[in-house]
């Protein structure tokens, strides 16, 4: 995967294998993958949109506003109460990423 900043300069490259999940948070994203054994984040500064088609070709499913997830690595969605709702991030320690009541079903799918 190719990872562009907001003015299209090349910021990163990785395999999207070792994608586990990018985060927003307002004009940045934080890009979380695993390299040699540990959890890793890159954060550049750009939007959850201009990442969309990046994802998708690469297989990385929108599981919330904020999130892009890599369903490869879910090891289990479960949910708290009828809002609430988790994916288990298989990655070197365990994550949870929150998953938005109107991905869920899409993503128990594909899991």
């Amino acid at each position: 995967m190719s990872f562009f900043d907001e003015k299209g300069r090349l910021r990163m490259k990785l395999r999207s294998s070792s994608v586990v999940y990018i985060k927003s948070e307002a004009n940045y994203v934080n890009v979380f993958y695993v390299e040699w054994g540990k959890l890793k984040h890159f954060m550049l500064r750009t939007t959850m949109k201009s990442l969309e088609s990046e994802c998708l070709v690469h297989g990385l499913f929108r599981c919330h506003r904020s999130y892009y997830v890599n369903p490869k690595r879910i090891t289990s969605l479960h949910r708290e109460n009828s809002k609430v709702m988790y994916a288990e991030m298989k990655a070197p320690e365990p994550h949870q990423v929150p998953v938005a009541v109107t991905y869920y079903e899409s993503l128990a799918e594909i899991c």
